[in-house]
């Protein structure tokens, strides 16, 4: 884990050389846009056992229809696998997400290209990106553990 001061803005010169490289500059933050990520199981070794791999949530299409149903701010609610999509494509939607819910895992990283303003509900604990997410200051972040402690 990294241990240093955050750095608001060495991360804002980051992300912002990533974005104007893509030329995505110019979105803006979709207030009610939510977006769910979903992702594959990574097995790591010959003998894990996808189906029990700690950090998936099978329920996703619930989720989904609870905030549709639920959160009348929500315009619109998707569920994406961030590893299936171009990276520029993977920005365009980020960019524009308000909300990022997510379970611990690379994909969650991208919450760096978040716009200001934007919240983040992870659905496992993690301390890593919790450090992270202390480098972009204009955001929410708040971690939910779903899963027991092992």
């Amino acid at each position: 884990v990294f241990q240093g001061k955050p750095c608001a803005a060495m991360s804002r010169v980051f992300i912002n050389s990533i974005v104007n490289a893509y030329n995505k500059d110019h979105l803006e933050i979709d207030l009610g846009r939510v977006t769910i990520l979903d992702r594959v199981p990574t097995i790591l070794h010959p003998r894990s056992d996808p189906k029990n791999e700690p950090r998936l949530v099978e329920n996703l299409i619930d989720v989904k229809t609870a905030i549709q149903k639920s959160v009348k701010n929500a315009t619109t609610v998707e569920i994406i696998r961030l590893e299936e999509m171009e990276f520029e494509d993977q920005i365009t939607i980020l960019r524009k997400t308000h909300v990022l819910i997510g379970h611990e895992g690379a994909g969650m990283s991208h919450l760096m290209f978040l716009p200001g303003g934007a919240h983040v509900i992870e659905l496992q604990e993690s301390t890593q990106l919790l450090e992270l997410a202390k480098w972009k200051p204009s955001m929410t972040y708040n971690a939910v553990s779903l899963f027991e402690k092992q």
